[in-house]
């Protein structure tokens, strides 16, 4: 047997529940045909131009991006919580519960249609989205970037900031700056997404990375994209699982992020 056999893929479950890694497979597929689906789109929109005002309608991409990429994410966070390929002398150590939205959040652009957050979609009091209400016009600008840009980076700071006073509460004393969580963000502004990263042990001026920029409009990219979007999200999930054992950790931060505000009233139906 190879000394490399028991060695994991980057990208994989690890998850023990019925049907798994068909799960596994479903979502991922789904993310490589998305580049598809967001050029097919876009086309439509620029025919709609060519109709009258009264009866063109354009189609935002961005909700359709939001869909695919969070369908990616409740995998990954059922993933995380559904048991592990471990060992049955571990077999204590599975988890359950496991709450990605307290370390990577998702910021849309534009939305179909104004409304209260859905109650049933997400058990977590983070919301997923949070529209900027971007006009709904045929091209995406630098200015419509640089808006999803502000607003992905006062979230990401907010839920950094409620994870750096969680951590330290816990931890006691001043823990060492590489052993806080990192949270991350996807602001999906037009057929790109960006990815970003800011650690949790300097909220307040410590600088939003940008891990990488996915662009659903290049159809050379699609497969790249989707390992993109699938790495951060399974990173997610990797950081949750390191702290879930400690006590009610994802529920003080939840807790910390009511108090600071988040607008819920701007999410989805």
């Amino acid at each position: 047997m190879s000394e490399y056999s028991t060695i994991r893929p980057v990208i994989s479950s690890l998850g023990t529940f019925k049907g798994s890694e068909f799960r596994a497979k479903q979502v991922f597929e789904k993310l490589t045909l998305l580049g598809q689906t967001v050029r097919n789109r876009m086309a439509l929109n620029q025919e709609m131009q060519n109709l009258p005002m009264d009866i063109s309608k354009f189609l935002p991409v961005e909700p359709i991006v939001h869909s695919d990429c969070e369908n990616f994410l409740k995998w990954a966070e059922k993933d995380g919580s559904g048991g592990k390929s471990i060992p049955a002398h571990l077999f204590q150590l599975m988890i359950d519960n496991l709450d990605i939205n307290t370390y990577l959040i998702m910021e849309s652009a534009r939305r179909f249609k104004p409304g209260p957050p859905t109650r049933t979609s997400r058990r977590t009091s983070l919301p997923s989205r949070s529209s900027i209400h971007l006009p709904a016009t045929i091209r995406t600008t630098e200015a419509d970037y640089l808006a999803c840009a502000d607003a992905m980076e006062e979230r990401l700071r907010k839920l950094a900031s409620a994870n750096y006073k969680t951590f330290t509460k816990q931890e006691g004393g001043i823990p060492e700056p590489k052993d806080y969580p990192t949270v991350y963000g996807l602001a999906i502004c037009g057929p790109r997404i960006a990815i970003v990263a800011l650690s949790a042990a300097d909220p307040k001026e410590g600088a939003v990375r940008t891990l990488g920029v996915c662009d659903f409009s290049e159809a050379e990219q699609d497969l790249w994209n989707a390992v993109a979007v699938a790495l951060v999200c399974l990173a997610a999930r990797d950081e949750a699982r390191e702290r879930t054992r400690m006590d009610e950790y994802d529920e003080e931060v939840r807790r910390l992020m009511g108090k600071m505000a988040i607008r819920t009233v701007d999410e989805d139906q």
